[in-house]
């Protein structure tokens, strides 16, 4: 029982258990961490290149409306708790989705609002997006401060199997965003898709993520992911039934400990 407390904080375990009873009680489903669901944590951050719903291990078909939120312990910290929510829609050739994402502690708290729009180009497996983003952070004592950027994408599928994007900040005038660029591959081969990352960093050190996904059955997906700087690693679960997607995942970074996130998702598809 010890272990377990150490892995993941007290107060990480209750707010987890709120915000699943919560959504259960008023019919809406969420998935994590500071921006990134809970899947994409299990891949230690890889994104595929062209992420827009972020529920890329399973192929939906037509267009569809979409909600999924999630919450984690950041590296079992006791106090501080990460959350996020993201809705959006697929319809014809257009994704777009809306997200907020809240890093709290007593001291500290952080907001992030996220707009994505992705435009397929007929069916020529190119793709153009745009991402605008407005955030803010608060010290106990000093005055909120704001921030905005922009970024823009761009991804090219090749019959559903290779993926190769590249995503850039084009406006941040606070030079906020530590990520400039990040230059995306992916290999879809079902039941086994890799993913490799390459972020450039305003810090002298850049960032090289690899993440993979096996789909054990139409139900469950196993992720695991590994990070070349830092040496971290993750794993996770998805299971999805009636377009419902239930994700849970592990981060173990070698100095600052580990991290445990919850996460729900549901697709209606039309």
């Amino acid at each position: 029982m010890q272990k377990r407390k150490k892995v993941f904080g007290r107060e990480g375990r209750r707010v987890i258990l709120f915000v699943l009873l919560f959504v259960f009680i008023i019919g809406i489903s969420p998935a994590v961490i500071a921006g990134i669901p809970v899947w994409i944590k299990a891949r230690n951050g890889a994104v595929h290149p062209d992420i827009v719903p972020n529920l890329n291990w399973i192929r939906a078909n037509g267009n569809y409306f979409g909600l999924i939120s999630s919450v984690s312990n950041p590296y079992s910290i006791n106090g501080i708790t990460d959350s996020f929510l993201k809705i959006g829609f697929r319809n014809s050739n257009n994704n777009l989705w809306v997200s907020w994402s809240l890093l709290h502690y007593d001291l500290y708290r952080e907001d992030r609002v996220k707009i994505q729009w992705i435009r397929e180009i007929a069916r020529s497996g190119l793709s153009l997006g745009i991402s605008p983003a407005f955030g803010g952070r608060k010290v106990t004592g000093f005055e909120y401060e704001t921030d905005g950027t922009v970024k823009t994408s761009i991804s090219f599928d090749w019959k559903k199997i290779f993926t190769s994007g590249f995503e850039g900040i084009i406006y941040d005038p606070d030079f906020s965003a530590d990520e400039v660029a990040k230059f995306m591959f992916s290999i879809n081969d079902f039941p086994l898709s890799l993913l490799v990352n390459y972020s450039v960093l305003r810090r002298n050190e850049n960032e090289f993520l690899m993440g993979a996904e096996a789909n054990l059955s139409s139900d469950f997906c196993l992720l695991s992911g590994y990070g070349f700087n830092t040496n971290e690693i993750s794993s996770g679960l998805v299971y999805q039934r009636n377009n419902w997607y239930f994700g849970f995942s592990w981060n173990h970074h070698p100095v600052l400990g580990s991290t445990l996130s919850a996460g729900i998702g549901v697709l209606w598809i039309r």
